[in-house]
């Protein structure tokens, strides 16, 4: 499935603010047998929603610091480098020191590999970023071509920020859900990551 159609965005505005956001799409199923996965395959799947994560924070990071007292947040990205190209928006709101962050038509291309990897927020998936802004978790869907398979953070991650906004994901845990109540566990830590 496409996760790009059936759409519909319905946004209410009062004044020059945004102040909710909606999405309906048709509710997505795993398609992808996580089950028939290699060691090394389940590994490259985790080090791969390791950089999107990664690179979802740093952008979001970036919107944040530019206008810090906003409650509402609307973040273009375009974003092109020697090994990604990431295009898309993110959709931010601010309660106290937490952020819900929400993907729409976020491409995150693979420059080596040649691949495209989408990552969906949608039905009833998110970011959310705490805790002073040093934890995450997330639910999210991922495509690939026509596989697609859903991501759930099983513990907070945490994560470095250094003096020129890059973002290093410390530890945190996730599991990965495919078809056929298939899903395989991965965590982060120090070392790398463990799946």
């Amino acid at each position: 499935m496409d996760m790009k159609k059936y759409r519909i965005i319905i946004t209410l505005s009062l004044g020059l603010g945004v102040i909710g956001v909606t999405y309906f799409t048709p509710k997505m199923e795993p398609t992808l047998n996580v089950a028939q996965l290699s060691k090394a395959e389940k590994k490259q799947f985790s080090e791969l929603e390791l950089d999107i994560n990664q690179s979802i924070l740093v952008q979001a990071k970036k919107c944040i610091n530019k206008t810090p007292t906003r409650k509402h947040f609307q973040c273009p990205i375009n974003v092109n480098t020697n090994s990604t190209r990431i295009n898309g928006k993110l959709m931010i709101a601010r309660t106290g020191n937490t952020y819900d962050i929400e993907t729409v038509n976020f491409d995150y291309f693979d420059k080596p590999s040649d691949q495209h990897t989408y990552v969906s927020t949608e039905d009833e998936g998110y970011y959310h970023i705490n805790d002073n802004l040093q934890t995450f978790n997330y639910r999210v869907a991922l495509q690939q071509s026509n596989e697609d398979w859903h991501s759930v953070s099983t513990q907070p991650f945490t994560f470095n920020e250094s003096s020129n906004n890059k973002i290093k994901i410390v530890n945190g845990a996730a599991r990965n859900y495919g078809c056929k109540d298939t899903y395989f566990d991965w965590y982060s830590n120090r070392k790398g990551i463990i799946a």
